[in-house]
């Protein structure tokens, strides 16, 4: 994958990100976790601290959740995980898989169209599954780290 095609590449996969939480009815935030906790994208985009700790907090019970149900999806028998959600006073937290690697978690508020914002969550995880390589992940955790 050449530069151009690197910059491109990542630039979408972090719009697509934002584009989900302003354009989705009732989507607050959203992050996309790694298998190991890394966030590789999220929105809004923090402009100050306090929003870049939620979006770290977002992550980290994105991360958490979706370990243990993997961890009793397979102690159960019950395959691949499809999407966990769960509700928080006013708010829903729905995680769905990107690949194998990652997942995308979503705040949902009580005023919106739970099912409709899990749809959406799903045509988001297949586009940016549709960007997701190795080449890409990489590039993703540099400009994060940078």
């Amino acid at each position: 994958m050449n530069d151009d095609t690197q910059y491109y590449e990542s630039r979408s996969f972090r719009w697509l990100v934002a584009d989900f939480v302003t354009e989705t009815a009732g989507v607050d935030a959203a992050a996309v976790v790694t298998s190991a906790g890394e966030i590789l994208a999220g929105a809004p985009q923090p402009a100050s601290t306090s929003r870049a700790n939620a979006i770290e907090g977002l992550a980290s019970v994105v991360y958490s959740l979706t370990k243990s149900a993997g961890k009793g999806a397979t102690a159960l028998g019950f395959g691949v995980m499809r999407h966990v959600l769960v509700e928080f006073g006013d708010n829903y937290l729905v995680i769905a898989p990107v690949s194998g690697d990652a997942v995308v978690g979503a705040v949902v508020n009580e005023a919106a169209d739970v099912g409709r914002a899990v749809e959406e969550l799903e045509r988001l995880c297949g586009h940016l599954g549709e960007l997701w390589s190795e080449d890409l992940l990489g590039v993703l955790r540099r400009e994060r780290v940078a």
